[in-house]
């Protein structure tokens, strides 16, 4: 049986390793992992960092509790062992954080295909505790010495890169690069998101600003937009896209509206529709509706109805651009479906819906 790598690497051959594991997940902890790092800064060693994010794992906590949230870490750190066992070394960095150094390797095409196959192994994998829900993992990468001389610069280059991840839609991997995350702030009070109450008191506050329902809709859109990080959200009626917001970095500028008919197959009973990625349709043979997504270069949508009381005035779309597509997670959902009720609702005793139809 083949040995793991730290087993044979030098730094822990001679090294007494009690307590150089963390309690939960039995993977390395932080001090270790940082020291180890050290020894090979010391010794001139290139190598990799790679910052592995569960994403959105406070909802995890917050919906299901401490006890499957622990659940979560132990699974994802034997998920992130395994597919990495051979090659590195995994440390836990705190909370929902791990760290994987990959040493001897610094080279753009090897880290890339090392993050690709962490991020196929760590893409998707089912929870039990969660009901069905599953786990992705956002991976932001530094090389040394490439990206920096010290450990503390490569960690921040790393963490650029990570944040990058998160504005992409989550479920991806970013290598820093100076020339694309140089300038790039992650301690902006902008580059901290919300927690969902907040969030829903925003949509509250924003939608109910002003007398004009019609700016204080396109001023929530924007809000979703940025905050949610959703490359674009817009509303649907009457076939006509009446309002939107594109987020900055969104690969796609341009939207077309799209035919209700085509979502109806994937659309459950409370009117939402999911896609996290455009080849689910073709295992329920909706090619229409792929091929609409593929041609304006859309990966990954969510349909909401809007409706009150049983009067339809059309639909919530938000779309991703990233090749990756986009795995909605439930704190996106809640959000989205918060909106859309209450917009539903002052459609229906403001009349107010012509408002949004005019040219």
């Amino acid at each position: 049986m083949s040995r793991a790598y730290f087993e044979n690497e030098e730094f822990f051959k001679d090294k007494d390793l009690t307590y150089s594991r963390d309690d939960l997940t039995k993977v390395f902890n932080r001090a270790t992992i940082f020291e180890y790092m050290d020894y090979l800064h010391e010794k001139k060693m290139a190598f990799s960092m790679i910052i592995c994010d569960i994403d959105n794992f406070k909802s995890v906590n917050d919906s299901y509790g401490h006890v499957v949230g622990d659940a979560v870490l132990k699974k994802s750190s034997a998920e992130l062992q395994k597919v990495t066992e051979k090659i590195g070394v995994v440390g836990r960095f705190g909370g929902d954080e791990f760290i994987v150094v990959v040493p001897g390797v610094n080279d753009y095409d090897e880290t890339w295909t090392i993050a690709r196959t962490i991020a196929n192994a760590t893409g998707k994998f089912v929870i039990d505790e969660l009901n069905g829900a599953f786990i992705t993992f956002t991976l932001g990468i530094s090389r040394y010495p490439f990206d920096g001389d010290d450990i503390k610069t490569i960690l921040e280059k790393a963490d650029k890169a990570l944040y990058r991840g998160k504005q992409k839609g989550r479920n991806c991997f970013i290598i820093y690069l100076q020339e694309k995350h140089a300038n790039i702030n992650i301690s902006d009070s902008g580059a901290k998101s919300m927690n969902p109450v907040d969030i829903q008191l925003n949509i509250s506050r924003i939608l109910t600003h002003s007398n004009n329902v019609k700016d204080n809709v396109h001023a929530v859109l924007t809000f979703l937009c940025n905050n949610l990080m959703i490359d674009h959200i817009c509303l649907q009626m009457d076939g006509k896209i009446v309002d939107e917001a594109i987020y900055s970095l969104s690969y796609v500028k341009e939207f077309k509206p799209i035919d209700v008919g085509l979502i109806e197959r994937n659309t459950n009973s409370n009117g939402l529709c999911i896609i996290n990625n455009v080849d689910v349709l073709n295992q329920v043979k909706n090619h229409r509706f792929r091929d609409f997504l593929l041609k304006n270069k859309i990966t990954g949508c969510v349909y909401i109805k809007i409706e009150c009381f049983g009067v339809e005035f059309g639909h919530l779309r938000a779309d991703a651009t990233s090749p990756n597509g986009r795995i909605w997670q439930q704190t996106d959902l809640q959000q989205l479906v918060v909106f859309t009720q209450i917009f539903g609702l002052l459609l229906y005793y403001n009349k107010c819906k012509d408002q949004f139809l005019e040219d």
